[in-house]
């Protein structure tokens, strides 16, 4: 159906940026091919999850009116959180009010806190705060974070190495029974037709080259 068609949309909006992130590591395109899949990755995933419940909400409401409200309330709950959580934990570390060795304590304190905070606002505001806090982070002057960026990076390793571990544990092979030869098409023709779509489309007018 329709609903469940745009729904599927805007999950699938998602390119994944767990997975595309690390790999620029080891493929090392032109400067121009990194800095837009490295921007993408960052903003891509907030932007799916409001989508996700933006149509949600559109196709159990029926109406565009809740649409606007959820959007508002969603956008002034994450952008609120995030940057209050990155202003004052900018004011404790410029101040050096934090022991150096409880600093990636403290700030991952502050992500989880600015996430659970923004969710209880608006549903799925908590990925939009954090993405707005490290950016708004990381472009503030007198505010050293190379140390959080490091624990950053490796917290994110053993995350994402438990995350598909646990997805794959949830799986129950008796469900894949049920399916037919219609998924595998699906899965086809959304990863070499609609995909390749999408990024002819989004990039249709911009400098980068075939």
């Amino acid at each position: 159906s329709w609903p469940v068609s745009a729904l599927l949309g805007a999950i699938f909006s998602v390119t994944g940026p767990t997975v595309v992130v690390p790999m620029l590591r080891a493929i090392r395109p032109v400067p121009s091919v990194a800095n837009t899949l490295r921007w993408e990755g960052i903003i891509v995933d907030p932007i799916g999850a409001m989508l996700a419940v933006l149509v949600a909400e559109f196709v159990r409401t029926q109406s565009f009116d809740s649409i606007w409200l959820a959007i508002a309330r969603l956008v002034a709950s994450g952008m609120v959180c995030g940057l209050a959580a990155a202003f004052a934990l900018a004011f404790l570390l410029r101040r050096h009010l934090i022991p150096w060795y409880l600093r990636n304590v403290v700030a991952l304190a502050f992500v989880l806190a600015s996430f659970a905070v923004a969710n209880q606002f608006a549903h799925e505001a908590g990925l939009l705060a954090v993405t707005v806090m490290g950016m708004a982070l990381t472009n503030m002057r007198q505010v050293n974070v190379d140390d959080i960026f490091d624990f950053k990076e490796s917290l994110t390793l053993l995350l994402v190495a438990v995350l598909f571990i646990v997805l794959a544990a949830r799986l129950d092979f008796a469900d894949f029974r049920q399916l037919n030869w219609g998924l595998p098409l699906f899965l086809i023709a959304v990863m070499f037709v609609i995909r390749p779509m999408a990024v002819f489309g989004s990039t249709f007018l911009s400098k980068l080259t075939l």
